[in-house]
């Protein structure tokens, strides 16, 4: 059991909705649960829960869920999820990767880092 709840938001765009609720809301159905139930399992249990994660770059890691791929921050235990893909290849694009940098530091920004 976590000894923390985390809160589970996501980047907001300049230029409109939030991309990765855009990624995930266009899935089939079965995909869209499957990642809704990753983001309520580390809401949940936070990194002790079952949802596959691992480090990207400094302050940037990615949730795994079959194919789909999300990366997000956290903040305390606000995580904020940054960017959505479905991977394709063995290692990440540098260009989604890039997408997830660029989202991270406009979120620091805005938070005064």
């Amino acid at each position: 059991m976590a000894t923390h709840t985390y809160t589970v938001d996501t980047f907001i765009s300049d230029h409109g909705p939030d991309p990765v609720n855009k990624y995930v809301h266009s899935l089939p159905k079965d995909e869209k649960g499957a990642i809704l139930a990753a983001f309520l399992d580390i809401a949940q249990n936070g990194w002790s829960g079952l949802t596959d994660v691992r480090p990207i770059a400094p302050k940037l890691w990615e949730i795994k869920v079959s194919q789909h791929r999300v990366f997000y921050t956290a903040y305390g235990t606000e995580v904020v999820l940054l960017h959505a893909y479905k991977k394709q290849s063995d290692k990440a694009p540098m260009t989604e990767i890039n997408t997830a940098k660029s989202r991270l530091s406009t979120e620091n920004k805005r938070r005064g880092g």
